[in-house]
């Protein structure tokens, strides 16, 4: 038997394709904020990776990740939290970050 899915995110870049299911134009480069669902952080990937790609998401590269330990209601952000929580109840939930990435794409600073 095994435990319950752990909740995951997964802060990506994405080339839009052309797809009705995305509200960018088809070419642009996004920051997306993936949640999913897994026994571990590979199995959940696998699954936001294939969300994103199945709405018509391209190019979806992870930037960094993590676990949601404490669950959705531990997010304060509105659009986040309900994207989690459809990850809780879908196995997967993704925010799009309107604002076009530069051409060198996502740059994350170590804390």
């Amino acid at each position: 038997m095994s435990a319950d899915p752990k909740l995951f995110m997964y802060f990506t870049q994405a080339i839009a394709g052309i797809s009705d299911d995305i509200p960018v134009p088809a070419g642009s480069s996004h920051a997306l904020m993936l949640f999913a669902t897994g026994e571990n952080i590979v199995e959940a990937q696998e699954s936001a990776m294939g969300g994103a790609t199945e709405m018509g998401w391209l190019e979806v590269k992870v930037v960094k990740s993590g676990e949601i330990k404490e669950g959705p209601d531990s997010i304060e952000e509105d659009a986040l939290r309900h994207a989690a929580t459809d990850a809780v109840e879908y196995g997967v939930g993704l925010v799009v970050y309107n604002a076009e990435l530069p051409p060198e794409g996502l740059k994350i600073t170590p804390v």
